[in-house]
């Protein structure tokens, strides 16, 4: 049986752990010398990727931390324009006033996004708050201004930690170092696995005894939740539902596409049966007047 293929969703600690299993493997016996340099070098370049894992995890943490500030700030200033918009019109949240900045939803609601649509509906208060006719909400223009730029700023940043951890993972460093992982699992595998045909006394899964296959337990005894384990878990679920998403877009694009087609044939039907009716009664009045014509050439 050849080395499985690590996936490089898996957790970077449990990946790890066929490193070093292997290592201790090889080291133990001497007819794994020749690969031992192969897998110290993976050793050495995954200690180098999981220190960029975890500073890419830093500054998303950091990015995120951001946003949260941005959003607790522009949740206070909300809170404050709604009092001083409920001071001008005297509690009445009904007034076209109130309405032209928190329309039919209440405090709360308005700030329950985490940016994203609030940060949209604030920006555009920028120009009503600086040509507002009362002064007490002019002055409220250059706090909310600066609000709004440190907001942009926080989601570009988050954005950008984004793609790098998505880069890293899908195309990037950590996604080549599991390739380069699964190629010398794959060569070790083989080289061993050929050794049982040369050399007399050597068990047929020979080769398989190198690499990690989880734990023994016994039958009965229920296998132990770890944060690797669940992380692996997690990432298992994440490919699912993002595979499950893109399903869903393309049941989605063939509704509207089926929708637009259902549409349009309706309005073509409707406009056959304006044309049928015009016909009938351009026939009806041809049929009249030739009736006439003929009663007109009898006499």
């Amino acid at each position: 049986m050849a080395a499985r293929t690590l996936t490089a969703r898996a957790a970077l600690l449990g990946l790890f752990n066929h490193v070093g299993y292997t290592l201790e493997r090889l080291k133990a016996h001497a007819l794994g010398a020749p690969h031992l340099t192969l897998f110290e070098t993976i050793r050495t370049e995954g200690l180098q990727i999981l220190t960029q894992e975890l500073q890419i995890a830093h500054a998303q943490v950091g990015a995120q931390a951001q946003i949260d500030i941005a959003d607790d700030q522009l949740d206070d200033f909300a809170s404050r324009l709604s009092k001083e918009v409920l001071t001008l019109t005297d509690d009445n949240r009904e007034h076209s006033l109130y309405l032209h900045f928190f329309r039919k939803k209440t405090l709360s609601e308005f700030k329950r996004p985490v940016l994203r649509a609030q940060l949209a509906s604030m920006r555009g208060w920028i120009q009503s708050l600086t040509e507002s006719e009362h002064p007490s909400l002019r002055a409220l223009a250059p706090e909310l201004t600066a609000l709004i730029q440190e907001a942009d700023a926080a989601v570009t940043a988050r954005d950008s930690a984004r793609q790098t951890n998505r880069i890293f993972r899908d195309t990037g460093d950590r996604s080549q170092w599991v390739d380069r992982l699964n190629a010398a699992r794959k060569e070790t595998h083989g080289a061993l696995s050929k050794l049982p045909h040369e050399r007399i006394g050597l068990p047929t899964d020979f080769a398989d005894r190198f690499f990690y296959r989880g734990p023994k337990r016994e039958d009965h005894e229920e296998e132990e939740e770890t944060v690797e384990s669940m992380q692996e878990h997690i990432e298992a679920l994440r490919e699912q539902l993002e595979a499950a998403e893109a399903r869903l877009a393309e049941l989605e694009a063939a509704e509207a596409e089926a929708r637009k087609v259902a549409e349009t044939h309706a309005a073509h039907v409707a406009r056959l049966a304006d044309i049928e009716r015009a016909a009938a009664a351009l026939e009806k009045e041809r049929a009249a007047v030739r009736k006439q014509i003929a009663a007109t050439a009898s006499t």
